[in-house]
């Protein structure tokens, strides 16, 4: 997740090509999968994150698949996930993402 998060860094073409190549479909998956991995939740919420914030069509896509879900409760059961899961619900276009 931090390779593709470094990736994706301001690099609007880059977040397209991990989203075409699955990016998301991985965080999610292994968000769920392993919500013990606090550091990987962190990260995870972080790659979310430079995935939509240049690429608005992206959000769609992540919501549709259920990624609020999966980073509240990151954000929920991990207090390091707390800031980059509020991060990335906002840049998602989630209008309580501080909550």
């Amino acid at each position: 997740m931090s390779i593709i998060c470094t990736l994706s860094l301001r690099s609007p073409d880059n977040a397209a090509r991990a989203i075409e190549a699955g990016a998301g479909d991985l965080a999610i998956q292994a968000m769920q999968k392993y919500p013990e991995a606090e550091q990987m939740q962190r990260n995870s919420c972080l790659m979310i994150r430079n995935l939509v914030v240049r690429n608005p069509e992206n959000r769609t896509l992540l919501l549709g698949n259920g990624i609020e879900k999966v980073i509240r409760k990151a954000k929920e059961n991990h207090k390091s996930c707390k800031n980059a899961a509020t991060d990335a619900l906002r840049d998602l276009g989630v209008d309580d993402y501080n909550t």
